[in-house]
């Protein structure tokens, strides 16, 4: 069995309580916005000489600060409302609260809960101090400040929501992945078990019967055993061929058939207890399969009746097993229920990858799906 791989588990009820990593394109996006900001800063505090040179200084640290939220977002959070504080006493709270609102997208892509809400608090008090500090015909900037906000921080909550999801799908799809590789273990190592069975069974009749040849030279009795010792070799082969070669061989003995055949009366058994009206149609071929292709319907069988049990809605059933061109076609089809969940891949669906991986290693195919107001399972098994 392939070792199972343990994923963390932070992500496992669809909770983000700490923000996903920035991919490599927001990176450098952050990091070139920045820089062109920085300079635009710089060069404009240069323009203006020594007028106002602190509060220009401190407009260019305060832009460079917007690259702290790649580093860690708590500490330039905190950087931020230090400067907002010291905003307030050298006159540029107005300045300050627009780059409050500006970051506020960067503190909802980067930030935690609990650091985006304590963001929030620092937006929300900055704007009460600059309605108090500003002057009357600064009001309209702070509503600008206050709508601007609002848009940065919907950016990046929607850029927050959909890292979430993607790591969510890929979660799933390794988890699938996981359970792929390990189902398609288990189905070698059964099928070689079973491999094992067969053959050694039809290998112990040919040593006996070759072991009876040589004590009992009677014609009669040598032919006989002749005819046992061809019947089991080539039942052997043919199992042997199906799984290594899949090469063509000839017809089965009827006595392999009895897997297909009880899988049969116990699904009718088990519908018609439940309440599922059962239509079978069955051809008589079914029952001369070689005895590897007959084990695998009859569990295709049993999966598809375990599944009718637990999720089908009330109705009739219908079971078809039929040989044609060469190939066995076997089709069950069932009403669907009405929870009966409709969403894609990322659900385990074990026994029916388990299904499909017997199918393709048999050189056939396995699928259900939905048809209308049904849920329908077919499958093909080439028999030479």
């Amino acid at each position: 069995m392939a070792e199972r791989v343990l994923l963390p588990a932070r992500h496992a009820r669809g909770a983000h309580p700490s923000a996903p990593p920035l991919t490599g394109i927001e990176r450098w996006a952050v990091l070139a916005i920045v820089v062109v900001a920085v300079i635009t800063s710089t060069v404009l505090a240069i323009t203006r000489g020594g007028e106002n040179a602190w509060q220009a200084a401190f407009e260019v640290v305060v832009t460079a600060l917007f690259a702290g939220f790649l580093v860690s977002p708590a500490v330039t959070i905190i950087a931020f409302a230090t400067s907002m504080g010291l905003s307030l006493l050298i006159g540029s709270s107005t300045e300050m609260l627009l780059a409050l609102a500006v970051a506020t997208g960067l503190a909802a892509r980067t930030a935690g809960t609990r650091l985006l809400a304590a963001y929030v608090g620092l937006l929300l008090v900055s704007v009460a101090a600059a309605v108090f500090s500003a002057a009357s015909d600064q009001l309209s900037i702070i509503v600008i400040c206050l709508l601007l906000a609002t848009v940065s921080g919907a950016t990046g909550l929607l850029l927050r929501f959909a890292r979430n999801r993607e790591q969510r799908l890929r979660e799933q799809l390794t988890r699938q992945t996981i359970i792929e590789q390990e189902v398609r273990q288990s189905e070698r190592l059964l099928i070689a078990d079973e491999l094992h069975d067969v053959v050694s069974r039809d290998l112990t009749i040919i040593v006996m019967q070759a072991e009876l040849m040589s004590l009992d030279a009677e014609p009669g009795s040598v032919h006989e055993s002749q005819a046992t010792i061809r019947d089991a070799a080539r039942r052997a082969l043919r199992d042997l061929h199906r799984l290594v070669a899949r090469v063509q061989d000839e017809r089965a003995d009827t006595s392999a058939t009895e897997p297909l055949r009880t899988a049969l009366r116990s699904a009718a058994q088990d519908l018609e207890r439940a309440g599922f009206p059962l239509s079978a149609s069955v051809s008589d071929r079914a029952f001369e399969l070689p005895q590897i292709i007959d084990t695998t319907v009859a569990r295709m069988v049993r999966e598809s009746v375990t599944n009718i049990l637990k999720h089908a809605g009330p109705g009739p059933v219908s079971i078809s097993v039929d040989i044609v061109d060469g190939t066995v076609r076997l089709s069950v089809r069932s009403r669907l229920g009405r929870r009966r969940p409709l969403t894609p891949l990322p659900s385990s669906a074990y026994g029916s990858i388990r299904m499909r991986e017997r199918a393709i290693l048999l050189g056939g195919g396995f699928d259900s799906q939905r048809e209308g107001r049904e849920w329908v399972v077919t499958a093909g098994l080439p028999i030479a």
